[in-house]
């Protein structure tokens, strides 16, 4: 990159005793066999996609600042050489990373995989100990058959790790089974709780969702809101803490009506944002919704009223109340709406046991859980059951499914503390973590990362294409990690020099087997419409 564009003339020397020919070992450790671009633009290019998230355009036009004309198929191609080259030296330190764990006293293995629309899984493990990036697989389903393979290799590599966390699919029970039989293997309680909680919620929210969708209230509002643009109503948060009922009681004045109004619309509209980040079943925004709007019609119904004994009208609050009138009305609705009050209590009960994704919280999806020992949760979920058990309301099908769900995964749900020996002999306390947010925060970060470089949010796309060792590029960032890839090395590309290029190459034939979904002669052929008529009349 320093250089740009030259012409390189190279002397090779010959052994007329042993009949070999020797190439000059400089430019070998400049530029890959058979390749127009040394290892510091595949770095450079690598870095800059990945690691900065920039675009193929903007790294174009740096390398052209810097004397080196490239095409964008060109930098997607070394992109993909890139990951290669990483793959392939993660493969070689894999002893010495095993090295490295075991002075930790071994490793917990998190598993997961992500997918998105019709796009194969991506499935990653990853060490919670040293937080290392241990494996990457592409598969078109998540069935144990497909994770096999994952597991196989992990073992391999790095032998038994101390204990494993997964999600609630059987799929890993199976595989986890089969590649390493009985060993330690624990649940996510995020994962653990969502599952009962949809089992749970489900009918009747979903009963409330489709009925207010139906209803159109949404829309309703917002337009009465648009009516509300013409008359500029400024509304000043001082205001808010008087009591409007009085105020109206007092005045009858209709600006200070059409405020209320105002007020109240946007207090239903917000609770869209009503949740704390975790998502259904902890947020359950349209249950808030037609909480709200059932709160707004009776604060109407108490204004109009008083209009009326008063001999007064507004307009808009009787508009509003004919909006509500089909919603309150409805006794369905009102049927599910305490159906689902009468679950989320329960349901919360048992986030309180588990102190995880607590109602009072914020943390979303990067919530680990509060730090209180396994015991103790153990001990308070125990206490939650027997209450479900003693009560007669709580003999339904519903409830008792949750209590079987909980026996069914009792131990997998609490981890005791595991003794492990360090490699200095050194003997430990290791605490698996109660959740899987190591990776699926790790995910979430890959595809913010994807659409901050591509500026499309779909994932797709990507994990068709992309190399399933993509993902190791993280590991790029531990420090630690970096110590043992460079191997004694002081840049990547100078590490990636010592690389097999016959490796690179047979692995690149296969990145460019993956993607080739059409052959070319087929895709000229299939493109020409009269061939294709005669085909199809056949």
């Amino acid at each position: 990159m320093h250089i740009g564009h030259f012409d390189a003339h190279c002397t090779f020397l010959y052994c007329d005793c042993r009949g070999t020919v020797y190439p000059p070992d400089k430019i070998t450790s400049l530029v890959p066999k058979y390749c127009n671009f040394g290892y510091d633009v595949i770095v450079h290019i690598g870095r800059e996609l990945f690691s900065k998230h920039c675009t193929i355009e903007n790294i174009k036009q740096t390398l052209a600042d810097k004397n080196i004309s490239i095409s964008a198929s060109e930098i997607s191609w070394l992109a993909a050489k890139y990951v290669v080259y990483l793959s392939l030296a993660h493969k070689e330190i894999s002893g010495k990373i095993k090295d490295k764990m075991q002075e930790n006293g071994g490793y917990i293995l998190h598993v997961d995989g992500t997918c998105d629309g019709d796009s194969p899984h991506l499935m990653s493990a990853l060490d919670q100990i040293s937080g290392f990036v241990l494996h990457n697989i592409k598969i078109p389903t998540e069935n144990a058959h497909d994770i096999v393979p994952l597991l196989q290799e992990i073992k391999q590599r790095y032998g038994n790790p101390i204990a494993i966390v997964t999600d609630m699919a059987k799929a890993f029970s199976c595989a986890i089974t089969e590649v390493f039989g009985a060993i330690f293997h624990f649940i996510c309680h995020f994962h653990f709780l969502r599952d009962i909680g949809k089992d749970l919620l489900s009918e009747p929210y979903d009963c409330i969702r489709k009925k207010l969708k139906a209803s159109k209230i949404s829309s309703q509002l917002r337009y009465r809101l648009r009516k509300f643009e013409e008359t500029d109503i400024q509304i000043d948060t001082s205001e808010m803490e008087n009591s409007y009922i009085e105020l109206i009681t007092q005045s009858y004045d209709e600006n200070l009506i059409h405020k209320v109004c105002f007020v109240m619309i946007h207090w239903c509209l917000d609770a869209k944002h009503s949740g704390n980040g975790y998502g259904f079943p902890f947020d359950r925004p349209h249950l808030v919704f037609y909480q709200r709007l059932m709160q707004m019609y009776k604060k109407l119904n108490k204004i109009e009223q008083i209009l009326e004994n008063n001999g007064h009208q507004n307009k808009l609050v009787k508009k509003l109340l004919a909006d509500l009138n089909q919603l309150v009305s409805d006794n369905e609705l009102k049927t599910y709406s305490k159906d689902i009050s009468e679950k989320a209590e329960v349901f919360d009960k048992l986030r309180q046991a588990l102190q995880i994704a607590l109602p009072d919280k914020k943390n979303g999806l990067n919530d680990n859980g509060e730090e209180v020992e396994m015991k103790t949760i153990e001990k308070k979920v125990n206490i939650f059951c027997k209450e479900i058990s003693a009560q007669e309301k709580y003999q339904t099908t519903e409830y008792q499914k949750l209590l079987k769900q909980i026996e069914k995964y009792r131990e997998k749900l609490f981890a005791d503390p595991i003794a492990v020996t360090k490699s200095n002999g050194e003997e430990i306390l290791i605490q698996p973590q109660r959740t899987n947010n190591l990776l699926e925060q790790f995910f979430r970060g890959f595809k913010r990362d994807y659409t901050k470089r591509s500026g499309n949010s779909k994932l797709s796309k990507a994990l068709q294409s992309m190399i399933a060792d993509t993902p190791l590029i993280k590991n790029l960032e531990n420090q630690n990690y970096r110590t043992i890839l460079l191997n004694g090395n002081d840049t990547l590309e100078e590490r990636f020099a010592e690389i097999d290029e016959k490796d690179v190459i047979e692995k690149m034939k296969k990145v460019k087997t993956d993607e080739q979904k059409i052959p070319k002669r087929l895709k000229k052929a299939i493109r020409k419409t009269k061939l294709m008529g005669k085909f199809l009349n056949l």
